[in-house]
């Protein structure tokens, strides 16, 4: 990669721009979006098979994986990756005040930066139903057209909207589906699921709360003769 961007003539700066991106969003967003993936998966175990049958096509005999299944031919995977990141997605828009303006009946000073959460928009009962508090897997199925809703804004909007965020999803939905063609994954022992840090906003995932985590057992599964 970094072959290809000197052989274009881009400078030294901006090579480690884009490096830095990248190392910045596998280290932010994709590895958080994956953690709360598994962990709604695994407190509802019965998933895990529904993802293997709906994933296993995508897995080729040479050993090659066919990402453009898993994006469009995994329905129930991707609803799953939709409420997930509508659950945990804390994302928001900031915004440079160019002139004094008054917003319902709040003065907004000129110079200021305002920044407008758009976590709420996610649990709004009239666009999302009644259960917009909990995990639901398949509330993206049953209503499909919710992705398309202004309420729904897990990555910005506008010119600002986050322009890693197709490939958080495939890295997301590749890692999920690897995971569980491989191994057979449970919870070791019960435990909740983990407090995420809600009064801290990010840009983009929400972290788990203090020392909250999920312990999981990994056992390898044996090739099919």
């Amino acid at each position: 990669m970094e072959n290809e961007m000197r052989a274009l003539d881009i400078s030294e700066d901006d090579i480690a721009t884009m490096f830095m991106a990248i190392y910045w969003a596998i280290n932010t967003s994709t590895r958080k979006a994956a953690f709360w993936l598994l962990t709604y998966i695994l407190h509802a175990p019965s998933l895990i098979e529904v993802i293997r049958e709906e994933t296993k096509a995508a897995f080729k005999d040479d050993g090659n994986i066919n990402l453009e299944h898993l994006h469009n031919q995994c329905p129930q995977l991707n609803a799953m990756w939709n409420e997930t990141i509508r659950m945990s997605s804390y994302a928001a828009s900031v915004r440079f005040i160019t002139e004094d303006t008054i917003i319902g009946g709040k003065v907004l000073r000129k110079g200021n930066r305002l920044m407008i959460p758009f976590r709420q928009l996610h649990f709004d009962r009239g666009v999302f139903g009644e259960t917009a508090d909990s995990f639901d897997h398949e509330r993206f199925l049953k209503k499909a057209t919710l992705t398309q809703s202004n309420n729904w804004r897990p990555f910005g909007g506008g010119n600002t909207m986050c322009p890693g965020r197709h490939m958080a999803k495939r890295s997301v939905l590749l890692f999920v589906a690897m995971l569980f063609h491989r191994f057979d994954v449970e919870m070791d022992g019960y435990q909740p699921i983990p407090a995420a840090e809600e009064g801290k906003p990010v840009l983009g995932i929400m972290s788990i709360k203090g020392t909250d985590d999920l312990r999981v057992r990994l056992t390898t599964r044996k090739a099919k003769a």
